[in-house]
């Protein structure tokens, strides 16, 4: 749950000391800020009831092994969030001991069959002590052996989560104060966790938050005393009362659509929809002739949730947001629940009319026509969405916007034309995209401070990282009381380096060599980096030149490829192991060239190439690569110190290098 300290120190070794629990400390820091909501809430919860035991605590971690054991009851739906809200805490009570242990274990009651039960596992957790903090986690009392006791430090019993908890949970998960007043009937040992981590995920705002979950969790205690009022009717009714689905009803208001960035097509879209609701509220426009609703595909984290979200906010519309799973997990998993729940869906959207309905992972659903026994079953869900979002019968006032990451997945007949005929795709945003998210978030920041974080994120960063990293930026503020500022989040998004000089010199002239290539074909990259991030030590961001795949084109493609280790030989006098990637995509380039395009001395097509010929042709423009590196090697100098200076250029700096250096024309 966190990477264990393994360096040898001597102990009046200080600044190692004072490195390593600095370390320490922001691991720490970084698992408490990596808890959800529930998390959180239990995490603060074991705070409280820990603290008497801090006597015991200190006195097992001087002992022998300084190994620490808890065991916690928790309500049942709880012991899932214990392990890392456990783990959080140990991090930060030993983080200030060098000599101290992070790694934790979580033990929960294994079935014993010569006892014919289920219990913790007393030699589990004694082995797991030896040599890590462990907390045994159970629910029920006989789950508990007596025999275990004598060996924990802490034992503790957790009926409910305070509400203050929850309260602040959510506010931290929206870093923003507003949460609403609870229901004075509702039972905080009632709300259910994962139903408070998915709310804080739909939400527009922490005061949607407490009435969402209230009117689910009063439609559950609803339900359950029905069933309880006799017990014949409670048997019959059993899978029912679990059956009943009720949409939560949203009417988020921020942000609107004016106030996101990079949705591009989908956003114009957007706009139009929202001027023509408006036309049909005021009786100017048939409802037919209003959109119907559109597909939305990308990768996961690139806001397609809160486009719909901001759709509805935009229309000043109610906003249903759902899924399959959540129609699987509204009964028993019965097929006829299944489709009640989907229906369920749509008959609160006609109550609430006009309203938009957000269909999420929709992917999830699959075509019809597939092998398989599980085919009859998809046939009558599919069946059944495609009777929900008919563009002939469907019910007049519902906007249907569906979400998927596969779009190929889906049913032909759920995206032809009058049903979700409309397919936008939401990509990661680009630099202009990420700059105006960036801004949003931090919105008293100057746009050229935040332009180093966009330029080195574009295409890798989506608006979820980017609203994760500026929330971290606020709360390190927070803590320190003082405003925000743009450096906190390009500390986040660009962390300061710490490989070694030669290691970071390397990269930059790595880098510089592809970059000088390119401009000397005439090219201006978008984005050069040399920042280390997700595996990657850096980087140089441009399209491709290879057209229509002219040979000379792929050759330029493949000189400028290979110009990175060109640059690190002709430069520092030999290469690096660094260049694989590169390597792979100019042999997958050469290899296509011989083999399958014709483009290499003969015309049949051919899978099986000789390798001979081309390592021959990799060989001739890496060549070519080393004279050009040769011709242009101090401004491949002067262009990897401007990079170890500014770590980030854009494509307007590296515009302005080419001309000081008359490189190419600037294409």
């Amino acid at each position: 749950m966190i990477a264990e300290e393994s360096r040898d120190i001597a102990a009046d070794d200080a600044a190692a000391i004072l490195e390593l629990v600095s370390q320490r400390r922001a691991d720490a820091e970084f698992l408490v800020t990596g808890l959800t909501p529930s998390e959180y809430a239990l995490y603060q919860s074991l705070e409280v009831a820990l603290e008497p035991h801090l006597t015991a605590i200190e006195k097992r971690l001087a002992g022998d092994p300084p190994s620490l054991v808890v065991v916690l009851q928790l309500p049942k739906r709880w012991t899932e969030k214990a392990p890392k809200a456990f783990s959080a805490i140990v991090a930060g009570i030993v983080a200030d001991c060098v000599r101290l242990g992070v790694k934790c274990d979580a033990i929960v009651p294994e079935h014993d069959r010569q006892l014919g039960r289920t219990t913790l596992p007393i030699d589990r957790v004694l082995r797991a002590a030896k040599s890590s903090h462990v907390i045994a986690i159970y629910s029920e009392p006989e789950q508990l052996e007596e025999e275990l006791l004598p060996f924990c430090d802490v034992f503790l019993e957790i009926k409910r989560i305070d509400r203050s908890h929850f309260d602040v949970a959510i506010e931290r998960e929206f870093d923003e104060p507003g949460v609403a007043a609870w229901p004075a009937g509702i039972k905080m040992s009632d709300v259910d966790p994962d139903l408070l981590d998915a709310v804080c995920g739909r939400a527009g705002a922490p005061s949607d938050v407490v009435r969402t979950i209230a009117a689910v969790t009063a439609a559950r205690a609803k339900a359950a005393k029905r069933d309880a009022a006799n017990e014949k009717q409670a048997e019959a009714a059993k899978t029912t009362s679990k059956s009943i689905y009720t949409p939560a009803i949203l009417r988020p208001t921020t942000p609107t659509l004016a106030n996101l960035h990079g949705y591009g097509a989908a956003a114009a879209w957007g706009h139009q929809l929202a001027e023509d609701v408006r036309d049909y509220q005021a009786g100017n426009l048939p409802w037919s002739d209003v959109d119907g609703g559109c597909l939305l595909h990308g990768p996961p984290g690139t806001g397609k949730t809160l486009f719909a979200s901001a759709l509805a906010a935009t229309c000043g519309l109610p906003f249903i947001a759902t899924s399959y799973a959540q129609w699987q997990s509204s009964g028993d998993g019965h097929l006829g629940y299944v489709i009640k729940a989907m229906r369920a869906v749509f008959e609160s959207a006609t109550v609430n009319a006009p309203s938009i309905i957000f269909i999420d992972e929709a992917d999830t659903i699959r075509r019809r026509g597939g092998s398989g026994d599980g085919d009859g079953w998809w046939t009558a869900i599919t069946n059944a969405a495609l009777e929900c979002v008919d563009g002939t019968s469907r019910r007049e006032g519902i906007i249907i916007i569906a979400a998927c990451n596969s779009p190929d997945m889906l049913d032909p007949a759920l995206v032809r034309s009058g049903r979700l005929d409309r397919r936008f795709e939401i990509g990661l945003p680009d630099e202009k995209a990420l700059l105006g998210i960036m801004l949003h978030h931090l919105p008293d920041a100057a746009s050229a401070d935040l332009a180093p974080a966009a330029t080195a994120l574009a295409g890798s960063a989506s608006g979820a990282d980017i609203a994760r990293i500026a929330r971290e930026a606020r709360r390190g503020a927070r803590r320190e009381k003082r405003p925000v500022t743009a450096g906190d989040l390009l500390a986040i998004a660009i962390p300061p380096d710490t490989r070694p000089e030669r290691d970071r010199r390397l990269v930059a002239v790595h880098e510089s060599g592809h970059a000088v290539a390119m401009m000397s074909q005439g090219r201006i990259p978008d984005m050069l980096s040399i920042v280390s991030a997700g595996g990657s030590h850096g980087g140089v961001r441009s399209e491709s030149p290879a057209g229509m795949g002219r040979l000379a084109d792929l050759e330029d493609d493949i000189v400028v490829r290979l110009a990175g280790r060109a640059a690190e030989e002709v430069i520092l006098g030999q290469p690096s192991a660094g260049a694989m990637g590169d390597l792979q995509q100019a042999t997958d380039l050469a290899t296509h060239i011989a083999g399958m395009w014709g483009l290499g001395g003969r015309l049949y097509y051919s899978e099986q190439v000789d390798g001979a010929a081309v390592e021959s042709r990799l060989r001739d423009l890496y060549s070519r690569s080393l004279r050009l590196i040769g011709e242009h090697r101090a401004i491949v100098e002067k262009l990897a110190d401007l990079a170890l200076e500014r770590r980030v250029l854009g494509r307007s700096a590296l515009a302005a290098f080419a001309v000081e250096h008359g490189l190419g024309g600037g294409r």
